[in-house]
């Protein structure tokens, strides 16, 4: 037995990150300050601000862009010729009972997510199997060891750990469950192409 074509999701532990995780939730809140309503994308409640911190000189994407492309350098992911750029970037707060339903990330190669503050309550990012309809009855024939063995699931979900970037296939479907926490859960969300 062997795995072909796998999905590919990089978890990146960023050490030095409780050092900036003030200075983040504090940038946060005042960037919702600014703009109380926020837009609608996905999100059922919550606050999303709009998708251009990319665009300007601020903490959020100096943190994200160093975390990241610190990543791809010291484990050598890309080709030395391929350049990873943001191509948007947005902050989520989410109160509890808040959650995003099943999407995608069009016109992107990557998307990632940092979580700045958080529980374990505070709701997991669930993945959809790209084929949840396709593989459904091949699923349905084998055993329990054999797809945990085998690592077969229809969804597969992660909870939020503070500090920790994980970046997905942009057209990888995903929800983030409902915070079930009394306490907001903030992140940061972007998009990556490549050239």
């Amino acid at each position: 037995m062997s795995f072909l074509f796998p999905t590919v999701l990089h978890i990146i532990h960023t050490d030095s990150f409780f050092e900036v995780k003030d200075q983040l939730i504090e940038y946060a809140y005042k960037e919702k300050k600014k703009d109380s309503e926020g837009v609608s994308r996905s999100n059922i409640g919550g606050w999303h601000s709009n998708i251009n911190y990319n665009e300007s000189d601020n903490i959020l994407a100096y943190v994200i862009g160093e975390f990241v492309k610190s990543y791809f350098v010291h484990n050598s992911i890309f080709k030395d010729n391929c350049e990873a750029y943001l191509t948007s970037l947005w902050i989520n707060i989410n109160k509890k009972g808040d959650f995003n339903y099943n999407h995608v990330h069009p016109c992107s190669h990557l998307s990632g997510v940092m979580w700045i503050k958080c529980t374990q309550e505070s709701g997991n990012i669930e993945f959809i199997s790209p084929s949840i309809f396709s593989g459904a009855e091949e699923r349905e024939t084998y055993s329990e060891s054999f797809k945990k063995k085998m690592n077969i699931h229809d969804s597969y979900a992660l909870e939020p750990r503070e500090g920790t970037i994980l970046l997905f296939p942009a057209d990888l479907q995903h929800k983030v469950l409902p915070n079930n926490s009394d306490e907001d859960r903030i992140s940061a969300s972007f998009n990556i192409r490549f050239k």
